[in-house]
């Protein structure tokens, strides 16, 4: 049979088959697009994890450590108290929030009062800590839908400069994105090279940095940037297949994928002593948990 003469299509005729043909490429056509986002999203059918995974002992740890979390609560969470329960469970001195409504941003406020005195909250992203944080500001990003939260910390061994860092997603929310998926991965790369050029402008050179947030990880070029540049990703630093440990979960087509998205670079100044996940419910995302020893030679040589 060829596809053209059509005697094998009911009613018979060219026409028929060529519409059948066209409906079997876009048929086709759904398929790859479904495996790209499925690349993309991560390893399928693991369970998410109940508990905490965290490294084995490694560093023995210091009264002067300093305990950084990162943790998107979700823009689409309404469960208040769920969320609260998950920050209490990190235990950080410093968190960096990201997905956080106006409505959550008040709820939140008022709720980590008594836990982390100083918070600042702006544009979907936010920042509590145990200790004062200097001119925090936000950033939009300058080609993203996010942006960017920096501030000093004032430990006492010295000022840290951070930025929480919400790096611009692939879309995958409607019909149109998915048929757009091609396109987007080059797209969210350059946007991703430009946000990443942007929190640098913003960084004084020399100053102990932590650079933590949601990554948005596609493809590995701002991490192997980052990397090259002299940051430390504390998690696969302490822990052995750090990637087999998803940090954002979701469902398709009644399959589980994760994928880990979710950083905490630290410099020179630093060396990871241990680094935790934490279950996230009711985000999709798990909350990340790392405790940072200063390097003492880094500090007398700055």
């Amino acid at each position: 049979m060829t596809l053209d003469d059509g005697n094998d299509f009911p009613g018979g005729g060219k026409a028929r088959g060529a519409a059948f043909w066209r409906a079997s490429r876009r048929r086709v056509a759904g398929v790859l697009l479904l495996i790209m986002a499925v690349a993309a999203a991560g390893p399928c059918c693991s369970h998410r994890s109940e508990r905490v995974i965290e490294s084995p002992a490694g560093r023995v740890g210091r009264a002067s450590d300093l305990r950084i979390g990162t943790y998107n609560v979700h823009v689409k969470a309404h469960d208040l108290p769920g969320t609260v329960a998950v920050l209490k469970a990190m235990d950080a001195d410093v968190i960096a929030l990201q997905e956080v409504t106006p409505e959550s941003a008040k709820g939140l406020d008022g709720a980590l009062a008594g836990l982390y005195p100083y918070r600042f909250f702006a544009s979907g992203l936010g920042i509590v800590s145990r200790f004062p944080l200097r001119e925090p500001h936000f950033q939009k990003s300058p080609t993203g839908i996010n942006g960017f939260l920096f501030a000093g910390i004032e430990h006492p061994r010295g000022r840290v400069q951070m930025a929480n860092i919400h790096l611009d997603p692939l879309r995958l929310w409607t019909g149109r994105d998915l048929m757009m998926l091609p396109l987007q991965f080059g797209r969210n790369r350059t946007i991703q090279r430009a946000e990443l050029v942007r929190v640098n402008e913003n960084l004084a050179p020399g100053a102990p940095t932590l650079l933590v947030g949601d990554f948005n990880r596609v493809s590995d070029e701002v991490i192997d940037k980052l990397r090259s540049g002299g940051f430390t990703d504390s998690f696969a630093d302490v822990m052995k297949d750090a990637d087999g440990i998803s940090t954002l979960h979701f469902s398709l087509l009644g399959m589980h994928f994760g994928k880990r998205i979710d950083f905490i670079f630290h410099d020179r100044h630093f060396h990871t002593v241990r680094s935790r996940v934490i279950p996230g419910l009711p985000s999709d995302h798990d909350a990340v948990v790392t405790r940072l020893a200063w390097d003492d030679a880094a500090v007398a040589g700055r």
